[in-house]
């Protein structure tokens, strides 16, 4: 696992634990992705996590980042 800060814009930063060690620690920054940020915090082993990052399992059952538009700001709301 790893432990994530995420920019949601607008001075919304929020941190949540999550199983992709399929990725690079480098690959990861500034790497855009779609999270749910109302779900409530979670205890999740030492960390409180704030939001939920989404992704896909692909059949190696590795966890695969959902991606927003390359055009897509951050803190656009999904709809």
């Amino acid at each position: 696992s790893y432990i994530l800060n995420i920019d949601f814009g607008e001075e919304i930063a929020l941190k949540t634990s999550a199983q992709i060690t399929n990725y690079s620690i480098d690959s990861l920054i500034n790497k855009k992705c779609i999270g749910i940020i109302n779900l409530g915090d979670k205890q999740i082993g030492s960390i409180m996590s704030q939001c939920l990052v989404l992704g896909s399992t692909d059949i190696n059952g590795d966890v695969l980042l959902l991606n927003p538009d390359k055009d897509a700001s951050l803190g656009d709301k999904v709809s």
